[in-house]
């Protein structure tokens, strides 16, 4: 199901392009039609050569020019949104865990499913466990994917044998151990073992920074025993 939802994109992709390059093609032709109409001028009309195609006109130079735009801008609006949220602080010491909360926007388009790659430093943290959300019930658990592949890369994934998906939903939480000092990026993207969701996503990750507790020092120990003693003593003086 995936790779049929890989091929669709891969073909969308090229209608994309061919459309694109009619477009520019046709706006060379124009430019080219225009030049020679200027270096034309002075001449007699009937020496005049014409040009074969209706885009030497400026009006549809510009009609060219706006429909490319709006064509890019049509692309870029179609993304999904796949985001990792973090449920708690990122800015923690070895030892302890840490959540985030995995959501999916395709209100710009439809998927059958799919798979995301999420990727981290296994130095710096370890991955836990994963939880699908409850409310996440019109996926199929047939299709459930949570595959560690290394330490630190972890595959999610999930499909329907009916179903789409659309709209706004949470996928699940995904929890991590921090496991020694040092900061590092969790990044999202497309699956490569699995393959992706069939149409275009944007993909927002997530940081984290593991700060290993300073120890107090014996002495240090020592002299706020000492100051405490001191301010009990100056108590029962009094």
């Amino acid at each position: 199901m995936f790779y049929l939802a890989k091929e669709r994109t891969w073909n969308n992709l090229n209608n994309y392009g061919s459309g694109f390059l009619f477009l520019t093609k046709q706006f060379q032709e124009a430019h080219s039609c225009s030049t020679q109409r200027l270096r034309w001028f002075g001449q007699e009309q009937k020496d005049r050569p014409e040009c074969s195609s209706y885009f030497m006109h400026v009006p549809n130079v510009i009609h060219i020019v706006v429909g490319a735009l709006l064509f890019l801008a049509s692309g870029i609006a179609a993304s999904a949104i796949i985001t990792l949220t973090p449920l708690t602080p990122t800015n923690i010491s070895p030892g302890l865990d840490i959540q985030f909360n995995l959501s999916a926007d395709f209100e710009s388009d439809t998927t059958d499913g799919g798979a995301v790659d999420i990727a981290f430093d296994p130095n710096v943290l370890q991955f836990k466990g994963f939880q699908f959300d409850p409310g996440f019930t019109i996926r199929d658990s047939f299709f459930d994917i949570e595959d560690l592949q290394s330490s630190g890369l972890l595959s999610i994934g999930f499909g329907s044998f009916s179903n789409t998906f659309s709209g706004v939903f949470d996928i699940g939480i995904l929890t991590l151990t921090a496991n020694g000092a040092g900061n590092t990026q969790i990044t999202l993207g497309n699956s490569i073992k699995w393959g992706g969701f069939g149409v275009p996503v944007d993909y927002t990750g997530a940081s984290v920074q593991v700060v290993q507790a300073v120890p107090i020092p014996a002495s240090g120990w020592l002299l706020f025993s000492a100051l405490a003693f001191l301010t009990r003593f100056s108590r029962q003086k009094s």
